[in-house]
């Protein structure tokens, strides 16, 4: 029989944050965890997370604590406390080299199912919807809950991209997390979405993308403590676009095409049509159709042929684009396409409310008087 064969555990408690126990013992992980739970003077039940069996336990946690206190990690050196992530305490305990290399590791739930992992997540995501909220005996930290839903999100917990999302959501107001928040933590929260989704977590995608486009935005209009700079805006909207989200190459086009680089915006306008954006297929007929040495009435005919199909006039922006064919084809006193008149007849009322919106200096009356004689 083998005395010196046993388990070293990991275990995270809900009432210390950050921290993470880890021992050995030669009995059941699960029987030490009931013990230490039942002790004076804990506040919450101990989790186990992670158990690895060794032919030699005691030299394994002698290896392993001397490795963490040296690293720095341990808070006390009579006490078996580590302030760390366990994916950290996790990965270090599998460095830890055994006899036999006969070692079996498993992760465990609280129901000793195999696998805590999504179990954790949903531990520290309700602790970071504590610190968000201020409840249950918690104070109000958004940065402590932003720490708990990175933690969450270690263990795959999914549901929480959504939550960190809605901190930096502006639109949101019951969940945003204010402008100074905003300004400090966006780069961390946007790596640790991006860590994620390297992971493997695909879901990531939507908030990485939908946080850089709100960025792009503020960089565009100069709102919620950024300056104005396209080029910072370019930057965001690109990154959207690079992690999926198709309408950022309107937001692109539109950058390109206010900065007087009609090339990039075509080519920008062209990759959201081929992905499915009517829109862009509105910008693109205005380009060929009015913009000097871009006109092209075949690409024209392309492009407006794929916008008038799928036209809803219950959009604005596309309204918008059927309101700009006719201020330019009325400006340049050119004839209005008969494709248009059906669209226009059916859409008048939309027209002209939508107008009149977009309209403080008198610019697109020449629209309105047509709609309207």
């Amino acid at each position: 029989m083998n005395k010196n064969k046993g388990y070293i555990y990991i275990l995270i408690n809900s009432s210390m944050p950050g921290l993470v126990k880890i021992g050995k013992t030669a009995k059941d992980p699960q029987e030490r965890v009931k013990e230490l739970s039942s002790a004076t003077g804990v506040a919450a039940p101990f989790f186990l997370i992670y158990q690895r069996i060794f032919n030699n336990c005691h030299e394994a946690e002698k290896k392993l604590h001397k490795f963490l206190e040296e690293k720095g990690f341990r808070i006390n050196t009579s006490r078996e406390f580590f302030e760390m992530t366990t994916t950290d305490a996790i990965n270090i305990v599998q460095t830890i080299s055994d006899e036999k290399e006969d070692c079996e590791e498993q992760f465990y739930n609280e129901n000793n199912e195999i696998k805590k992992i999504e179990n954790i997540g949903m531990i520290y995501l309700e602790k970071g919807n504590d610190y968000k909220y201020g409840e249950n005996g918690c104070s109000k930290n958004f940065d402590k809950a932003l720490e708990n839903y990175q933690k969450a999100l270690e263990f795959g917990n999914t549901e929480v991209i959504w939550y960190i999302y809605k901190m930096f959501y502006r639109y949101n107001t019951s969940s945003y997390c204010g402008d100074k928040f905003y300004l400090n933590n966006f780069d961390k929260a946007i790596e640790s979405l991006q860590k994620a989704f390297e992971s493997g977590i695909t879901e990531a995608a939507d908030s990485i993308s939908g946080m850089y486009f709100e960025k792009g935005n503020d960089y565009n209009y100069g709102e919620n403590g950024f300056f104005n700079d396209s080029d910072k805006a370019l930057e965001n909207y690109q990154k959207a676009a690079k992690y999926g989200m198709k309408r950022a190459y309107i937001n692109i086009g539109n950058t390109y095409y206010n900065k007087k680089n009609i090339k990039n915006a075509i080519n920008a306008y062209q990759k959201g049509a081929e992905n499915g954006v009517n829109l862009c297929y509105g910008k693109l007929g205005l380009i060929y159709t009015f913009e000097e040495n871009y006109k092209n009435a075949t690409n024209a005919d392309i492009a407006w042929n794929n916008f008038l199909p799928e036209y809803i006039k219950g959009r604005e922006e596309e309204v918008l684009i059927i309101g700009s064919y006719l201020f330019f084809s009325l400006l340049y006193k050119l004839p209005i396409d008969k494709i248009f008149l059906p669209i226009i007849d059916n859409s008048k009322k939309e027209l002209i409310e939508c107008i009149k919106k977009h309209n403080p200096n008198g610019t697109y009356n020449n629209v309105l008087n047509y709609l309207t004689k």
